[in-house]
């Protein structure tokens, strides 16, 4: 019982779409489902949060210590910024959308992994940023396990 738990919670802090269709596929009820979905996906939003944090944080002092060098040589350094497709999808998702429209993708859509390390690079509110996801992460957790539930009975009754 205990890898399958394991394994359902790990599912879910990662690709948490398919998370519900396993743990009722191994033999959890409803409300266990939903238990270890939020505290899965709960445990990934904050974990890849904070992992981006650090990561955006070290990235950015290997580039100030870079143009501290080429000043203390001499050099004039220009701030460079190449904007790609995929950057200016992301900013207008995150100018049309803001935080409750990443909090609402970021269960199911984007994954969770993504979601979270695009809203710590993003957002700064630390308390908002994850209680908006963390309500987006159990909502989903509801919605999911019932719609699959719900398929799940369809079938076992047809066949």
């Amino acid at each position: 019982m205990w890898a399958e738990f394991i394994s359902v919670f790990f599912l879910s802090a990662t690709k948490f779409l398919f998370a519900p269709t396993l743990a009722l596929k191994l033999g959890f009820n409803f409300w266990e489902s939903i238990i270890i979905l939020c505290l899965g996906g709960i445990t990934g939003v904050t974990f890849f949060y904070f992992l981006g944090a650090i990561i955006g944080n070290w990235i950015e002092g290997i580039r100030n210590k870079s143009r501290q060098k080429k000043i203390a040589k001499g050099k004039t350094v220009k701030n460079k910024r190449k904007i790609t497709p995929y950057k200016r999808r992301v900013v207008r998702i995150k100018n049309r959308f803001g935080l409750i429209g990443i909090a609402i993708v970021t269960p199911c859509i984007i994954s969770i992994p993504v979601g979270s390390i695009l809203a710590s690079r993003f957002f700064n509110n630390h308390f908002k940023t994850l209680g908006a996801i963390y309500i987006s992460v159990i909502a989903w957790a509801f919605i999911l396990t019932a719609f699959n539930d719900v398929i799940m009975s369809f079938i076992e009754n047809i066949f």
